[in-house]
């Protein structure tokens, strides 16, 4: 009995199409004791060999790196770029994506990048950093550098020259109050309430707020520093003492006669 399997193939998931070749031969003969032996013999085709006999019947798609088209310009205005990328496709089929995997017989081409000009920019206003403020305690003022600037197509942005070009824009502030923190604070309490109670142990209250050197309210956080008195205490007004009180009498129960009130 002879049995020959020219070839088996299978897709794996990286696109490749593996053949598997085994040629076998069956013999059956008497044994010594006159009975039937079967033989197993296995022979694997060389490289020549197999090209030879999976010729006319591999099928392979092929699969290659394809750039797409060039996205927009990443500007509206002044110089930007736009880049195309690239992605493995099915040759026959360019529309269709495939994992990168499929095309690892080439190393994946870097995405081209181009300058794309989109003319020059309006100008604008351009407001630098704050500078430090005129003081150190006590309200104070900052300034910073308002400037017109311009983009231009090929990328560059400098000051405009030409003067009026932003005056129909509303102009950012150059200055601002700064240091609001007062020089001296300290904590400002009001007389002790009364007790809150006529006898017995109770509470008494009172305000207790951060003053500048004015006495004039400021944020408590300016006072952080500062411990900050106690605004409550207990109190109390001595025991207290307890007697019969009697109302006024009520009307008579009855009109005649004896009654009750």
């Amino acid at each position: 009995l002879h049995y020959k399997q020219l070839f088996t193939t299978y897709s794996s998931m990286t696109g490749l199409i593996v053949a598997i070749f085994l040629l076998s031969l069956l013999q059956l003969e008497p044994s010594s004791a006159g009975k039937p032996s079967v033989d197993y013999e296995y022979h694997l085709l060389v490289d020549d060999e197999i090209d030879e006999e999976i010729e006319g019947h591999q099928n392979e798609t092929d699969y290659s790196w394809i750039y797409d088209d060039f996205t927009s310009c990443s500007v509206t205005c002044g110089g930007g770029t736009k880049i195309s990328h690239v992605h493995c496709r099915d040759s026959e089929n360019p529309e269709k994506l495939m994992p990168d995997s499929f095309c690892h017989e080439t190393p994946k081409p870097y995405p081209i990048v181009r300058k794309c000009l989109k003319g020059d920019c309006l100008p604008r206003w351009v407001a630098f950093e704050w500078g430090i403020c005129t003081t150190q305690c006590g309200e104070g003022v900052q300034y910073r550098r308002i400037e017109c600037w311009q983009e231009k197509e090929d990328g560059s942005d400098s000051k405009v020259e030409v003067s009026g070009m932003c005056s129909h824009l509303p102009k950012p502030a150059n200055s601002r109050n700064c240091n609001p923190r007062p020089c001296y604070v300290h904590w400002r309490r009001s007389d002790w309430g009364t007790c809150s109670t006529k006898c017995n142990l109770g509470v008494q209250q009172r305000t207790v707020l951060c003053n500048d050197i004015d006495n004039q309210p400021v944020n408590e956080a300016y006072c952080e520093d500062l411990e900050r008195p106690s605004s409550s205490r207990p109190c109390n007004e001595g025991p207290c003492y307890y007697s019969w009180h009697t109302s006024e009498w009520s009307e008579c129960s009855n009109m005649c006669g004896s009654g009750n009130r």
